[in-house]
């Protein structure tokens, strides 16, 4: 499928590379905010046209709502923080009725304080409705966000752990190549 019927299907993505992958360095916030919609209104009056006026009020709007500490929505993205380039990417994918998000490693290289921001989003998305797949290297980051872990070692499922029930010493017995949890 294209990667618009999938987007249209509510399938949010935010990439482990948010530099190489999220963004687009050379543009600003209101252009990076709407990358998956400019096309799309309130965005555009026509398919060759883009409302500017329009995008630049939705992008001040997820500025003050996510955070994103900045001057103002025609700063260059290539100018912001790891962290508030992360929080774009994460805005920019939590708006529109998300029904599924992938997060590849979403608070790598951020600040603590951008990356408890970041998990209490994708938590919120979570309660509202939205399915959330993360993969993530950082064992303490899963076990504070995640339902539910599975752990795989060369390929293989070695096995699922309750977020609550989990320690970093079994996830790590598991990533080690030891079925520790519940198997499949």
């Amino acid at each position: 499928q294209s990667t618009k019927k999938i987007r249209k299907a509510g399938v949010g993505s935010i990439p482990d590379d948010r530099q190489g992958m999220g963004l687009i360095l050379s543009m600003r916030i209101f252009e990076n905010m709407v990358l998956n919609e400019y096309d799309e209104k309130p965005f555009a009056k026509n398919p060759v046209y883009e409302d500017w006026g329009c995008i630049k009020e939705y992008a001040r709007e997820k500025i003050e709502d996510y955070s994103i500490a900045t001057a103002n929505e025609s700063v260059y993205v290539s100018a912001l923080s790891g962290g508030n380039q992360q929080k774009i990417v994460v805005a920019r994918e939590l708006t529109k009725d998300c029904k599924l998000l992938i997060a590849a490693q979403p608070t790598r290289g951020v600040d603590i304080a951008s990356a408890y921001y970041i998990h209490s989003r994708i938590l919120q998305a979570a309660e509202e409705g939205c399915a959330v797949v993360m993969i993530s290297s950082d064992l303490d980051e899963l076990i504070r966000v995640s339902d539910r872990i599975m752990v795989m070692f060369r390929g293989k499922v070695m096995g699922f752990v309750d977020g609550d029930a989990a320690t970093r010493e079994g996830l790590g017995r598991m990533m080690l190549g030891e079925s520790d949890g519940e198997s499949i």
